[in-house]
């Protein structure tokens, strides 16, 4: 962990000590406090669709509801999604509060998990290098996953970095 220029960056790694390589994933599992007005950009090319128990069935192209390239309104959509091919950048906005959070990711966190519970007073925004369920649903043969398989003594590594920054 460290702070710099008023970023928070924290790094995570993760090295197989073993002799047989192992699947694995890592990421950052935040949240944050919801308001009437807070809203979230962020680009993705795929929309998980999840089951009952909230585990992820299948990915589809996104759709106007999850489409938060212009940022969208976090208060009361009650989502459980999990986003595909996202670019590492996510913006979060409290027009209440006048600041906004940037959230910047390390390339190898290519998911991202959103949690807006109705009626609570918070929302989650989850960098992740893979999709929930993401190793059954890789032995399962599903692609894109996300799903890492970490040779012996090899290392992985992933960062989340998180700027606030004043509204004007």
């Amino acid at each position: 962990i460290s702070i710099v220029k008023n970023k928070l960056k924290i790094s995570l790694e993760l090295k197989n000590i073993g002799n047989q390589s192992m699947p694995c994933g890592l990421g950052f599992h935040p949240f944050f406090d919801m308001t009437p007005n807070v809203t979230l950009q962020m680009k993705a090319k795929k929309n998980w669709l999840v089951d009952k128990n909230f585990l992820f069935k299948k990915k589809l192209n996104i759709v106007p509801k999850v489409d938060f390239r212009n940022k969208k309104k976090l208060f009361n959509t009650n989502l459980v999604n999990g986003f595909s091919e996202w670019d590492g950048f996510a913006k979060i906005i409290w027009p209440e509060k006048k600041i906004s959070l940037e959230i910047n990711s390390s390339k190898n966190l290519k998911h991202l998990v959103v949690f807006t519970p109705t009626k609570s007073n918070f929302f989650c925004i989850e960098p992740v290098s893979h999709s929930v369920d993401s190793f059954n649903l890789y032995n399962s043969g599903v692609r894109g996953t996300g799903t890492k398989v970490l040779k012996p003594k090899k290392t992985l590594k992933v960062f989340t970095t998180f700027k606030p920054i004043p509204n004007k």
